[in-house]
């Protein structure tokens, strides 16, 4: 049907012919049909719910239309680290970047941090070298970058690191306070972390640095990921060829709200998400994560 444009046509003490009727008659279906010249629906015209499975055919939603994020992450030291996505999270890759580390061993751990439900990924190499690891996950959110650092305190080695679009409480329990960084077997010991060296058997002093990469640094570390148009090199190791550590300044945090989780429940007490009971749309939880204490505050800067 096409669509007739009568914006200029109605003037003061103009008459309707039936022309007219017939076209504003046809505007109704044209508008319906999407087709071209017409107004676009706007997402706010729909009522809540109304776009259900019923409106959509089998095998439409493909991995483009999923709103994802990822994570990754990478151990010289074994343990175990709690994905970002959690829940919604898929199986995660893993890989060794030396001929000692590629005998990986990856298993999702079943050691959580004994107040919510956690999905923890193991590594353990069977010499020294670098372990990494990826996931892929659904996600609602992506308001902040998030890197953590976990470094021996004397040494300065880095022991095990992990970036994601969402905090890794994300998927974990949503909750901040309880899951403060993602890395499992340190200690925390009044106002410090520790952690077993594997050679010694004894406990060393260690940091964990937080750091939330600018946008425009987000952008150039995924581009020098790139060659053509796919991936070809792991987040962290494209990092580290652009930025090196600012050791010297200390960044302000940024109190602003982030997603952490979907809710069970709406504002009126009814049980959302939940295809048994009622159909409504779901608002991701937001929360304002307070300045951290132990860890330690850090920004990015150019590599000289």
């Amino acid at each position: 049907m096409t669509w007739t444009d009568l914006s200029g046509v109605f003037t003061y003490g103009t008459k309707l012919t039936s022309t007219q009727m017939q076209q504003l008659r046809d505007n109704i279906t044209a508008l319906a049909n999407g087709d071209s010249g017409a107004p676009a629906i706007q997402t706010a015209a729909y009522d809540t719910a109304s776009v259900d499975q019923g409106a959509l055919d089998a095998d439409c939603v493909g991995t483009s239309e999923l709103k994802t994020g990822t994570s990754s992450g990478n151990r010289s030291l074994d343990g175990y680290s709690v994905m970002t996505g959690g829940l919604y999270s898929f199986y995660p890759q893993t890989y060794g970047v030396s001929l000692n580390s590629t005998a990986v061993t990856s298993v999702l751990y079943g050691t959580g941090n004994g107040s919510s439900y956690t999905t923890n990924i193991g590594l353990s190499g069977r010499s020294a070298g670098t372990m990494y690891w990826q996931n892929y996950y659904v996600t609602s959110s992506g308001e902040r970058h998030w890197l953590f650092v976990l470094r021996d305190k004397s040494t300065g080695r880095v022991l095990a690191e992990q970036e994601g679009f969402d905090h890794p409480c994300y998927g974990n329990g949503g909750r901040p306070s309880l899951l403060r960084h993602p890395f499992g077997n340190i200690q925390k010991s009044g106002n410090k972390y520790r952690y077993i060296d594997r050679k010694s058997g004894t406990w060393r002093d260690c940091e964990v640095l937080i750091i939330n990469p600018t946008q425009d640094q987000v952008k150039a570390i995924i581009k020098n990921q790139c060659v053509g148009k796919m991936i070809a090199k792991d987040f962290l190791i494209s990092l580290h060829e652009l930025y090196d550590i600012d050791e010297l300044k200390t960044p302000k945090w940024d109190s602003s709200p982030v997603t952490v989780g979907l809710p069970r429940l709406d504002v009126t007490g009814k049980i959302i998400g939940d295809y048994r009971f009622a159909k409504c749309k779901m608002t991701p939880i937001k929360k304002s994560i307070a300045p951290p204490r132990v860890m330690q505050l850090a920004q990015l800067k150019d590599k000289p």
